[in-house]
């Protein structure tokens, strides 16, 4: 595991296909906001908007895209920036038939060396915020369900 990807993982009670949809749903929703020609999410999928940065809270023109969809168990997308790129992914590992285990990551790729060190040092910090808005997010899309 690298040091400066953040990882979160929920075991839902859920078959990970219902969950999957939800997901994807709601990053359409998103998608679509921004850019009202895009109808359905498929790999390439690019949309451009302005993003709050993590350390220095500046606002920052960001493209979104869909790097990759595999039905039911996986969606990656990366965020591009002047600053680096971030790259999440949410994959659904699943145990049984009505459960299954999120797993969903968070790394960071900055362009300026210094940047990437000292979000090092800031990252355990910023972890436990982080567990708590992706709590809320992950529990927004099981109510969803």
């Amino acid at each position: 595991m690298r040091i400066d990807t953040l990882n979160y993982r929920k075991k839902i009670p859920t078959h990970p296909a219902h969950f999957y949809q939800v997901l994807l749903e709601e990053q359409l929703n998103y998608f679509h906001s921004k850019d009202s020609s895009i109808t359905k999410l498929t790999e390439g999928a690019a949309v451009t908007t302005a993003l709050q940065t993590k350390l220095g809270q500046a606002t920052v023109e960001s493209t979104l895209t869909i790097q990759r969809l595999v039905k039911d168990e996986l969606l990656e997308m990366t965020t591009d920036y002047s600053g680096g790129k971030i790259i999440q992914t949410y994959q659904l590992k699943r145990q049984d038939e009505q459960q299954f285990t999120l797993h969903y990551s968070e790394r960071n790729e900055l362009v300026d060396a210094k940047t990437q060190l000292s979000l090092l040092f800031v990252l355990p910090f910023y972890k436990l915020f982080y567990n708590r808005q992706l709590a809320k997010r992950v529990n927004y899309l099981i109510q969803k369900l």
